[in-house]
């Protein structure tokens, strides 16, 4: 039997299989460190396969973009609930890590509004679970 058509079909499988692999890494964001930026809410992407929230933040005389990669809206249906009510314009204070390269933004931990109304991300990115019904 032939052994280079079942090596063949094996590599195209892993060569598909490593644009997955890279694109659930977490290696481009710093871990170790937590930056929290004050601003107003742009818009909040509740979409597959990740949600974003972008805030703008004034920097000097100018503004600057901030964008927080977070979970897909499926995972968590209590933070979907909660995402909704940030709304553009809404003044808020986003916690993120940050991206390595410095870029302004990073993975989502939460977003709050000065009245004390908060959405977490995922158990494990940085604060509790929301709990259902909340």
């Amino acid at each position: 039997m032939n052994k280079t058509l079942p090596a063949a079909a094996a590599l195209a499988l892993l060569s598909l299989a490593a644009p997955a692999a890279a694109h659930h890494s977490f290696a481009m964001f710093d871990r170790t460190q937590t930056v929290k930026v004050t601003g107003t809410v742009k818009k909040v992407e509740l979409v597959s396969p990740h949600s974003w929230f972008w805030v703008v933040v004034l920097k000097g005389k100018d503004t600057e973009t901030w964008g927080a990669e977070a979970g897909g809206p499926p995972r968590d249906e209590a933070m979907r609930a909660k995402a909704k009510s940030f709304v553009p314009g809404m003044k808020v204070v986003l916690e993120m890590h940050p991206y390595r390269d410095g870029r302004p933004g990073g993975e989502f931990i939460k977003i709050s509004t000065p009245d004390g109304k908060t959405s977490y991300g995922e158990a494990g990115a940085g604060g509790p679970p929301i709990p259902p019904n909340s």
